[in-house]
């Protein structure tokens, strides 16, 4: 009982990353075209960094190219994705406080700067849920489940909320 809830968890978790990952994409794009940032594929390329960005971010905490004498992420990266996002948590509450997103483009660059450090606390949480899910006992039929939904749920949906 208590690995068919945890399973059920680790899917909706990788569910919720793609759904977010899809989500922040769009939210950058508009917010982008709200401050009139535009032309000469300023979009595309913001997309792209934001797509980019948290990768080695993903293979250090998965321990991939880490250097023997640095220590593995193990759990400590659970502790690393929380404090990435209180930091933008943080960052979020203290712009809207002081004042600090007036215009169009600093609001811009402050949307741009809490989606980087959401993508990255994702990239840092994912390496050790998927591992979890592939030690379950059924691994091949949840990693299907999740991919399915990773694709009509996060893919499909995320932009649309994001939009409306």
């Amino acid at each position: 009982r208590a690995s068919r809830r945890w399973r059920a968890r680790l899917i909706a978790s990788g569910t919720a990353r793609a759904f977010a990952q899809s989500a922040a994409m769009m939210a950058l794009a508009l917010g982008m075209c709200d401050a009139g940032v535009t032309g000469e594929f300023r979009q595309t390329k913001a997309i792209a960094a934001l797509s980019l960005f948290p990768t080695p971010f993903e293979a250090l905490a998965s321990g991939l190219g880490t250097p023997d004498w640095l220590p593995r992420p193990g759990g400590r990266t659970s502790h690393l994705a929380i404090g990435t996002v209180a930091a933008v948590v943080a960052l979020y509450v203290g712009a809207r406080f002081w004042g600090g997103a007036e215009s169009p483009a600093a609001a811009t660059a402050l949307l741009s700067v809490e989606l980087v450090a959401l993508m990255v606390a994702l990239a840092i949480a994912a390496p050790r849920n998927a591992s979890r899910l592939f030690g379950q006992k059924h691994a091949e039929g949840d990693m299907v489940l999740l991919e399915w939904l990773k694709a009509y749920i996060g893919r499909l949906l995320g932009p649309g909320i994001a939009i409306a």
